[in-house]
């Protein structure tokens, strides 16, 4: 399928630490389809097939994270001018905080809403690349193009392999074993040149890169407590092979 025009971001992300959220197992395969849902937990509306034009607008958020200069320069010489984005799967998919079934990413928090919401679950495939780039999207039902902003889950988009080069690092930085680690969250991010790493660095602020905002904990199993586990806070591009510390400490349940 044909490419779309790039936009670029208005503004780059911020560097600060981001806001601790849920505990989270690795997360699937993202090309591994998820469960039907039961007909009681359908929407009692036809959810129908996926609008056009949300479709447009993911994919075209999917040509901003994948068409930045970095990822064009590991492009063959005689791949086209921009990188081209493919749907590689769209299904019905309804989810609920509480529950913990199928859905987005949840944020740890204390009290959740016991809602279903009814939706769609895309998953976007860049084409070119020497391993696999996808980005996994959520869209609730009723979502208006120019009222929702697409934004990739960064747990489920992360690959094995860029969550494997991460774990790597930080156990190399850390002086543990990459078994005794594990990813607690990732957010999709758009930094700068250095990564948000030194913002004093005019020069930084020259390019735009796409990537992720990581937390590694250690494994519960290993600290053997649930409160103040170390935790730490990494910037990386969107291919995990330029991973930075941006802080270290511990991490507390919310109340």
């Amino acid at each position: 399928m044909s490419s779309f025009s790039v936009i670029g971001r208005p503004a780059i992300a911020s560097s600060q630490p981001i806001v601790v959220v849920e505990r989270v197992g690795l997360p699937r395969p993202v090309a591994a389809p998820i469960q039907n849902v039961s007909e009681e937990m359908r929407s009692p509306l036809d959810m129908g097939s996926l609008p056009n034009a949300l479709t447009a607008a993911v994919l075209q958020d999917a040509q901003e994270w994948f068409n930045t200069t970095e990822l064009m320069l590991e492009m063959a010489p005689d791949a086209p001018t921009d990188i081209g984005v493919e749907v590689e799967l769209i299904e019905p998919v309804t989810w609920n905080e509480c529950r913990g079934d199928s859905g987005p990413s949840r944020p740890m928090r204390g009290i959740c809403p016991d809602i279903n919401v009814f939706g769609w679950r895309v998953v976007v495939v860049g084409q070119g690349f020497s391993e696999p780039l996808r980005l996994v999207y959520y869209i609730p039902q009723g979502a208006e193009v120019g009222l929702w902003t697409p934004q990739p889950d960064g747990l489920q988009s992360l690959s094995e392999a860029v969550q494997q080069r991460i774990l790597t690092q930080v156990a190399e930085e850390a002086g543990i074993s990459t078994s005794s680690l594990r990813l607690f969250w990732a957010e999709a991010r758009f930094f700068d040149r250095s990564l948000n790493t030194r913002e004093d660095a005019p020069s930084c602020g020259m390019a735009i890169r796409s990537g992720w905002a990581v937390q590694i904990m250690v494994d519960q199993a290993i600290s053997g407590t649930s409160i103040q586990q170390p935790l730490w806070v990494y910037h990386t591009n969107i291919t995990g092979t330029d991973i930075r510390l941006i802080s270290q400490g511990q991490w507390m349940p919310p109340p």
